[in-house]
């Protein structure tokens, strides 16, 4: 068990029930991280000929950035008071990141990969709203609250609200998949300090 040396915010007893949902979605962000580690090793091995060749080069680099991730959900469950599950607790979710049949399939894998997307969105949607609207508020100028992600590409975020949309730009492309999540967290913090300073 951690040591508590705090009893203010987050940490203190009063927050107990809102740490314990804060610990629920870091355990299940930090599954989704191993279980995407263990399908990008699959098929950052399994596939085959000419065309894989720059998929298992990009899937094999991500590795060691999604490793990195589940760590740092995993040493966050603990500064919350949280215990790091093992393997007993793990259960597989994505489908879509399985190796296909075929070892040539490289489509079947990118799809997977796009899929992947959708979770991200997914995620974002319902369980960072608050993140969303900062996106949105700090960086498109919106003033209203209630923007979803609609989508995302290595350039930047999409966002609606009802018949409204607009852009949000990263500060430069992601190179890999695996640069998203810090990004996002970036994004957010810098976005929360433009929001106070205004």
């Amino acid at each position: 068990m951690a040591t508590r040396t705090t009893t203010t915010g987050i940490l203190s007893e009063e927050k107990s029930a809102e740490r314990e949902q804060v610990l629920e979605l870091l355990k299940k962000a930090y599954w989704m991280e191993i279980e995407t580690v263990m399908s990008y090793i699959a098929n950052s091995v399994n596939l085959d000929g000419v065309r894989a060749e720059e998929i298992k080069k990009s899937l094999a680099a991500d590795i060691t950035d999604e490793i990195g991730h589940a760590q740092q959900f995993a040493k966050r469950v603990k500064e919350l008071y949280g215990k790091v599950p093992g393997s007993m607790q793990f259960k597989a979710e994505q489908t879509y990141l399985q190796p296909p049949k075929s070892d040539t399939d490289v489509v079947t894998v990118i799809k997977g990969v796009i899929k992947a997307e959708q979770g991200a969105i997914d995620h974002m949607n319902a369980d960072h709203p608050d993140a969303v609207t900062i996106y949105a508020q700090a960086f498109a100028g919106a003033g209203k609250k209630g923007w979803k992600l609609t989508g995302i590409d290595a350039e930047g975020l999409d966002l609606g609200l009802g018949d409204d949309a607009t852009r949000v730009w990263f500060p430069a492309p992601l190179q890999t998949a695996s640069q998203l999540r810090q990004v996002l967290v970036d994004l957010a913090a810098a976005g929360r300090k433009l929001i106070v300073s205004t």
